[in-house]
């Protein structure tokens, strides 16, 4: 295999294009840790962060927040590549009949290669991970929730416990993993989330959790057929595709209206009015999404990738970029 095939078939493996979120996800759950600090202790961003530098100086080396935040998006990178390489490799049978042309069905790439990448991309992850935590703090509680996402991430793909075969737990496994303890994470990387217990950031996480938990169903429509034939009970497949596009579209649309809610009841410290434009919007688009899944659920098993998984990552990525900014203001 010539270099430049070979390159392509790891960077397939990899499936990069869904690193972002992950990424955005833990540089937007930090930046509103600061915003939160901000609104608390009414100062500026600069005080905040100048505060973070200064702690810093007690590690060695002395670490600045910036260079910790970095630090931890590389880990969230890593931890979804383990789980994109992980999922392949236990999805082999599948992939032969809905995705042939993937680099272990295909055979570009060999199995024990992919199981190399994979356990290379989980300890990258728990090291990176090691290292995200406040500056001046040894409490590494980043690495707490990498780790939980981590063992998720494993009981959701790997045999014998296999999640992805009980559709509604397989659901819960995911936003777990990706929506509620991605924005606990990002906020544990500069400010304590655990210890001492903020409810903020889990709050925050939590409306993620719901979205996420019907958001991951716009990705099983299209291998249904194959899920069915491998004995995984998907929400496609358990429930059919209009019920479980109709989950998807309630969970796409209605957890961004909490957002003003915990704004009212002071759990989240943003602007009331910012964040009720937010999720109003959010919602809004939501909806949009939603209907378009809802308009003929039958044909999101024909078409490989429905326009409707695209939205869904923009959404995401607005809310993630929505949410740091409201703080911010």
């Amino acid at each position: 295999m010539s270099f430049m095939r070979s390159a392509r078939a790891w960077w397939r493996l990899a499936r990069p294009f869904t690193c972002l979120p992950p990424a955005v996800g833990v540089v937007t759950g930090a930046l509103a840790a600061i915003g939160a600090r901000m609104r608390a202790d009414g100062s500026s961003f600069e005080t905040v962060t100048t505060g973070l530098n200064a702690l810093g100086l007690r590690d060695d080396p002395p670490r600045e927040w910036s260079h910790v935040l970095a630090v931890g998006a590389l880990a969230a990178i890593a931890l979804n590549i383990y789980s994109n390489v992980l999922n392949q490799l236990c999805d082999v049978e599948i992939d032969r009949r809905a995705k042939p042309e993937r680099p272990l069905p295909s055979g570009e790439l060999s199995r024990g290669a992919a199981w190399s990448c994979a356990f290379a991309a989980l300890l990258a992850s728990m090291t990176w991970g090691l290292f995200a935590r406040p500056p001046g703090s040894r409490n590494p509680e980043f690495l707490y929730c990498a780790l939980l996402a981590a063992i998720l991430t494993t009981l959701y793909s790997l045999p014998p416990v296999r999640l992805k075969r009980w559709g509604l737990a397989a659901n819960f496994a995911i936003a777990l993993a990706r929506g509620l303890l991605l924005k606990v994470a990002g906020w544990a990387v500069l400010f304590p989330a655990l210890s001492p217990f903020d409810p903020e950031p889990w709050a925050l996480g939590s409306v993620f959790f719901v979205f996420t938990f019907g958001a991951v169903t716009t990705k099983d429509f299209s291998d249904a057929e194959a899920d069915a034939a491998d004995g995984v009970r998907s929400l496609p497949v358990a429930w059919g595709f209009r019920s479980a596009a109709r989950l998807a579209a309630a969970c796409l649309a209605l957890p961004w209206l909490a957002l003003p809610v915990l704004g009212a009841a002071g759990v989240l410290h943003a602007p009331l009015g910012a964040l009720a434009a937010l999720g109003l919007g959010l919602s809004a688009y939501g909806g949009w999404i939603g209907s378009r899944l809802l308009r003929d659920p039958d044909a999101l098993g024909r078409e490989r990738n429905h326009p409707a998984w695209t939205h869904m990552y923009v959404l995401m990525l607005a809310a993630q970029a929505g949410t740091a900014g409201v703080y911010l203001l």
